[in-house]
């Protein structure tokens, strides 16, 4: 590997990003396949990230930013949002994964330029 950084290779969580997260489950013995409709999620800020179980796996979250939010901003130039997978087993028991992420304003500010007449 050379010197220098390697690049995200994921768009920073803001307004008008689209982006999926991947629960890993752990299983009390042999892992089994998810009943869908026994999934869910929620966000801690739905209007701003909102969150839905992707239809081909419930263990997928996708997240779709919408270009309109407002996150609001902290300390650490983000919303920091909690997000909650639940799953509720054939006993009626019910497991909560929840998980952080950021979602940061718009960062894309205008940084100089110059002029020239066009007419």
């Amino acid at each position: 590997m050379g010197t220098g950084s390697t690049p995200n290779p994921f768009p920073p969580l803001q307004p008008g990003v689209n982006a999926k997260f991947q629960v890993t489950l752990t299983f009390t013995t042999t892992p089994f396949a998810l009943v869908p409709g026994s999934a869910s999620v929620v966000s801690s800020d739905p209007a701003n990230f909102p969150v839905a179980i992707d239809s081909s796996d419930p263990t997928i979250i996708d997240a779709d930013i919408p270009s309109t939010a407002a996150p609001v901003i902290g300390q650490d130039g983000g919303e920091d949002i909690t997000v909650t997978w639940s799953y509720k087993n054939v006993d009626g028991t019910v497991v909560n994964i929840s998980g952080t992420v950021t979602e940061e304003g718009i960062t894309d500010d205008v940084t100089g330029g110059t002029f020239a007449r066009i007419a």
